[in-house]
């Protein structure tokens, strides 16, 4: 995904509420990358957040759902 697409700027230039305001209201056409931008995001902060919050001792169950 290319950093210049539509929900990918939004997601960096705005604050949270505006930002999803935007994303929630682009075209049809823009959702596949909006979820992408999305998820991408979700899982830099889920990353970030196992490797400083939960290191050695996790309890979390969606961490282990394998």
């Amino acid at each position: 995904m290319k950093p210049t697409v539509t929900p990918a700027v939004l997601i960096v230039r705005e604050s949270l509420l505006q930002r999803m305001g935007k994303i929630i209201n682009l075209p049809q056409a823009e959702y596949v990358k909006a979820f992408r931008v999305l998820l991408s995001t979700f899982v830099v902060a889920d990353t970030r957040r196992r490797e400083l919050e939960c290191r050695g001792s996790c309890g979390h169950a969606w961490h282990n759902l394998t």
